[in-house]
């Protein structure tokens, strides 16, 4: 996880998962706060020796960059993993979504809350893949239809975005995931100001998708099973599609700033 709590001697440290370079500028909460009577100190240099192994990588990925926007979003990378900043890596996905059709994807960083109860703290994840070229131009397909498609939805305008952002939709050939558990779709970036104001990407992983034995599929007719077992990846593939582009891609989530009180919907 980006972050762990530990707790020692009665005062606890949040510690960031980073390298332990010394930086000519340190993150401005790297201190210590008072909470409740409590002391809680925040440091950086978790899994450093895993995090230097990832910046020294990235730094030689720089070379086989594609085009400048690659480039830029490797710096952010790096300056991620460095130092622990989030925003760095914001900074990373803002240009990760405006490169676009590439032929080989990436995506790294601490991403998915899953292991978090309460849905904060990420756990770190790396992919590299090829992009299925074919099937990616169903799912433009798809995309191109997608405002039309929206207008179906059960639901009215103000749970929808305030606009919807055309995706860059593809599918892709996994060759290698670094996570605890490998999804067969992902809509990314998980920051929702990023996807509610400039866009997002949706990816299906074509090849990671689990295939039905037919001896272990039960409660059906031998006639509905030949069916199932032959229409099931498609079957899949459409709802896994419908999920990332109409669901992540459309929906909104109520917030309301701590700060302003201010909401971005209609309270009344």
């Amino acid at each position: 996880l980006n972050t762990r709590l530990i707790k020692v001697d009665g005062q606890y440290e949040v510690k960031l998962a980073s390298t332990n370079n010394v930086l000519e500028e340190d993150l401005p909460y790297l201190k210590e706060f008072t909470y409740e009577g409590h002391k809680i100190r925040v440091t950086r240099g978790d899994f450093a020796f895993a995090m230097d192994e990832v910046v020294k990588n990235l730094k030689l990925a720089k070379q086989y960059a594609a085009n400048d926007t690659q480039k830029e979003m490797l710096e952010h990378y790096v300056k991620n993993f460095l130092t622990g900043d989030m925003e760095a890596h914001k900074n990373a996905m803002k240009k990760w979504i405006t490169d676009i059709n590439p032929a080989i994807e990436t995506n790294i960083g601490y991403i998915e809350t899953y292991l978090d109860p309460l849905g904060v703290r990420a756990e770190y994840e790396g992919f590299v893949s090829v992009v299925n070229k074919e099937i990616s131009k169903l799912f433009g397909k798809l995309v191109d239809r997608a405002e039309e498609l929206i207008a179906f939805l059960p639901w009215s305008k103000e749970f929808e975005k305030d606009k919807f952002h055309r995706p860059d939709f593809t599918s892709l050939d996994i060759l290698a995931f670094a996570c605890s558990g490998t999804p067969i779709g992902i809509n990314l970036p998980n920051y929702d100001d990023i996807r509610e104001n400039l866009g997002y990407k949706n990816v299906d992983l074509g090849n990671v998708y689990p295939k039905p034995i037919y001896e272990n599929i039960q409660f059906m007719r031998d006639e509905t099973k030949d069916v199932y077992f032959k229409y099931s990846k498609d079957a899949l593939t459409l709802v896994v599609a419908l999920h990332e582009l109409l669901g992540h891609g459309t929906g909104k989530l109520l917030t309301k700033d701590v700060e302003t009180g201010k909401c971005n919907f209609d309270f009344d």
